[in-house]
């Protein structure tokens, strides 16, 4: 009797390490996932090694292929990662706005939003690297750039835009869309301070127009 006792005891022990191991594989997983993000889009798709990421994540370089089969598989995987949570944030922050669309426009042209490209959409972020790629990674970004112009062609609904028929709102939602972007990163390329804050607000103002 001893013996079975002491056989299940082990055996359920041995389960509960491996639990324990798969939740830490995880939680290290993400923690790689969130430190790529970020430095992804602060220094571009091609600026940090796998090395510098681990090393960031407080992780061996030895252990990155526990988890990721290449850098481009972990570049592909971050960028899908942080396109989901940009997503949920967004809908949250607009969820109890009364003007949706204002405080869309309003949040993408924020001065903050400028200054930390680390954090901020990887969209603008990543847009002219992004251009020089193939595979997952454009994959990902074409996916959420739709995603992107149906979000705002929607909050445009909502906010009462009239653009004639439903094909004009989403050339409407693709033109505002585009400015925010494109204003996002013209704003981030000047050294003049003055035309920085004129491009932010503009744009945002245009963009939030009902």
């Amino acid at each position: 009797m001893m013996v079975v006792i002491l056989i299940v005891n082990s055996v359920s022990g041995d389960g509960a390490a491996m639990g324990h191991s798969q939740t830490d594989k995880a939680k290290s997983r993400q923690r790689i996932l969130g430190v790529a993000s970020e430095r992804l889009r602060g220094e571009g798709l091609e600026g940090p090694g796998v090395a510098e990421i681990m090393q960031a994540a407080g992780l061996t370089h030895g252990g990155f292929y526990k988890h990721f089969g290449s850098r481009d598989e972990l570049v592909a995987e971050s960028l899908a990662a942080t396109f989901d949570e940009q997503a949920a944030a967004t809908r949250e922050a607009l969820a109890t706005s009364d003007d949706p669309l204002g405080a869309f426009a309003a949040r993408y042209t924020a001065a903050e939003h400028c200054a930390h490209p680390e954090q901020g959409c990887a969209v603008a972020a990543l847009a002219s690297e992004v251009a020089r790629t193939d595979g997952p990674v454009r994959a990902t970004y074409t996916e959420r750039i739709a995603a992107y112009i149906q979000e705002v062609d929607a909050l445009l609904a909502t906010a009462g835009v009239e653009a004639g028929d439903d094909g004009a709102r989403r050339e409407e939602a693709v033109a505002r869309y585009a400015m925010l972007v494109g204003g996002l990163i013209l704003a981030r390329a000047v050294d003049d301070p003055a035309l920085r804050e004129e491009l932010l607000a503009t744009v945002g103002e245009r963009a939030a127009q009902r």
